[in-house]
């Protein structure tokens, strides 16, 4: 399945927390989100685009979800903007960034 996920990665999350932090305090709920999620399959092709990535898909695993079938997982309560909260990053670009930032300290 082509499942959607958010990957929140440390830029936005510091900002996240900075926010929150930076607004009166509050007792809440706030969930973490970048600017959009990604696909996985939009995610690896970036991947193998950007990075060279291989990889193969075996459609004979038959994957048991405890939870039922879902192709989204992720949130879409964005309650983080009413204390300042702003993503920077999709979760396509915090990715591919962080896999550069990986690459380089690596090489």
């Amino acid at each position: 399945d082509n499942i959607v996920r958010d990957f929140i990665t440390p830029p936005d999350f510091y900002r996240l927390i900075q926010a929150i932090i930076d607004f009166k305090p509050i007792n809440t709920a706030l969930d973490c989100y970048t600017k959009s999620p990604v696909s996985k399959f939009d995610l690896l092709n970036e991947l193998k685009d950007e990075f060279g990535l291989k990889y193969e898909i075996d459609k004979s695993v038959n994957i048991v979800n405890a939870t039922g079938v879902k192709i989204n997982y992720y949130s879409t309560n964005y309650k983080a903007k009413s204390v300042g909260y702003s993503p920077q990053n999709t979760s396509l670009e915090g990715v591919t960034t962080e896999v550069c930032l990986y690459l380089d300290n690596v090489n």
